[in-house]
């Protein structure tokens, strides 16, 4: 409400899953602009007095948030591109891809090849009604050759039954680049 941020979520990571995992939930904070995120990095994490917004149960169980969680890690990611059916924010189901750029080329060509290729594959498939959602991100802090990753692509499904529905991918490949063999195109 105060426009520090556009949006918030929590998402429990169900796959990979297990004590071995890294993490299993996710918060996300959509910072918005540019101009919106320098301001939310700028500025304190809770406004002066976000005490008063709780009740007094709840605010006992933020102060106990240490013991309730770690935090793993907190990345920034700047979204690229993306196209989105109208009803993808009810969206159950987020599959996050991460891509390493291989040595001497660069993240730009990576985004090329996934909007030349692969978007107009994701648009047919939401026309389709097999997807909801998807969109490209590069990773924006941190930053440097020792991440393990820079680039992801995220596609949002209804639910479970959207997501393990059988898709042939090869065919929305060949439909939506009828000169091109499936050799050319992963070349």
């Amino acid at each position: 409400e105060a426009g520090a941020i556009e949006g918030w979520s929590l998402f429990e990571v169900t796959s990979p899953m297990g004590s071995h995992v890294e993490y299993n939930y996710v918060t996300y904070e959509n910072l918005g602009k540019n101009a919106t995120a320098a301001k939310f990095m700028d500025s304190p994490y809770f406004p002066e007095d976000w005490q008063k917004l709780l009740t007094k149960e709840e605010l006992a169980l933020v102060n106990r948030t240490s013991e309730l969680r770690t935090l793993v890690k907190n990345e920034v990611w700047q979204l690229r591109d993306g196209m989105y059916d109208d009803n993808w924010m009810d969206a159950k189901i987020q599959v996050c891809n991460f891509f390493s750029i291989a040595k001497g080329k660069r993240g730009y060509d990576h985004y090329l090849v996934e909007k030349k290729y692969w978007m107009p594959v994701h648009k047919a498939r939401i026309a389709d009604d097999k997807l909801e959602g998807w969109d490209i991100s590069n990773l924006y802090l941190p930053f440097g050759s020792d991440q393990a990753y820079e680039v992801s692509t995220t596609d949002i499904y209804k639910d479970m039954k959207q997501y393990m529905a059988e898709v042939e991918m090869e065919a929305y490949m060949k439909k939506m680049h009828p000169n091109k063999t499936m050799d050319e195109i992963f070349a």
